[in-house]
């Protein structure tokens, strides 16, 4: 990396122990907990709506056995009178509620976000703009760590995706988990040998997926912090471009600018690539676990 992009990007030397990065989280997610208290209330009923459709989407191989059974009553002369209304019946009931409850979730968990995102910027802006004058003079070239980048970043993509914590990334986090209680649950009550040699790759999954998912998220968080650079570095120069163009530098600092989208790239390639192996990775035990069964 070149010694400007690196300096640009890691800005003032801050050392700090594993506890006390620990501790730091924990009080963000305390900070954030305390201004998305306002939507707890949506949050609660969207995570509820999420459960019900959990459950009628596991239902989906229940009722196919049901369909071929009442198929294979139909070819033997046993399907009719009744049963024949009331299975179409059940089955839609089933699909409706889950239709309902799906979007009561998208719309409960997608608008508690952006309450919760627009408080956030709110904050931030208001942090920002009582701060003592020295704050941006001291910030004020992108060698020194400059602030308007990470105001930027901070206003635009930061505020969502913390906002993000408590809602969908909550939601995506419950489904999982009644996705793998219910499913093992049916499982074992299907066939507890067949569900033993499925979960026995569990383990290998969850070491794989965990590696890959952080080395991922390290690469965009540095690709993260790289565009932040480049942006307060490109703001810095438009701002002074008459000083740039006095002194001949359009070429250099055309240069420079490409250093950073040249280290931005690289970790943007990384954090792509650990995806795809991470896709490759759980797809390749997928078919390994139903070839297994």
């Amino acid at each position: 990396m070149p010694e400007s992009v690196d300096s640009a990007i890691k800005g003032p030397e801050v050392s700090r122990s594993k506890a006390e990065v620990n501790a730091a989280r924990r009080r963000a997610v305390g900070r954030l907990y305390e201004v998305s208290k306002p939507e707890m209330g949506f949050i609660t009923w969207g995570m509820a709506a999420l459960v019900v459709n959990s459950v009628t989407n596991m239902s989906y191989p229940w009722i196919m056995g049901m369909a071929v059974d009442q198929m294979g009553s139909k070819a033997s002369g046993k399907f009719g009178g009744t049963a024949s209304i009331r299975f179409p019946i059940m089955v839609g009931s089933i699909f409706t509620i889950g239709s309902i409850a799906s979007c009561v979730r998208v719309y409960l968990l997608g608008t508690s976000t952006d309450r919760i995102a627009s408080r956030l910027r709110g904050m931030v802006f208001d942090s920002y703009l009582y701060k003592e004058m020295a704050f941006f003079e001291e910030g004020s070239t992108a060698e020194n760590g400059g602030r308007t980048g990470d105001m930027v970043s901070l206003l635009s993509d930061d505020a969502v995706t913390a906002a993000e914590l408590f809602t969908d990334k909550l939601a995506a986090g419950m489904r999982s988990l009644n996705s793998s209680l219910a499913g093992s649950v049916f499982l074992f009550v299907s066939s507890p040998s067949l569900a033993a040699v499925t979960l026995s790759i569990v383990p290998v999954v969850g070491i794989g997926a965990m590696t890959l998912s952080r080395y991922s998220r390290r690469m965009k968080e540095q690709l993260r912090l790289v565009q932040a650079a480049a942006l307060d570095f490109a703001i810095e120069r438009f701002q002074a471009i008459s000083v740039v163009r006095l002194n001949g530098q359009e070429a250099h600092e055309q240069q420079r600018y490409q250093e950073f989208a040249a280290v931005g790239l690289g970790y943007s390639r990384s954090a792509c690539f650990a995806q795809g192996m991470l896709m490759s990775f759980l797809n390749a035990a997928v078919n390994v676990s139903l070839v297994g069964v």
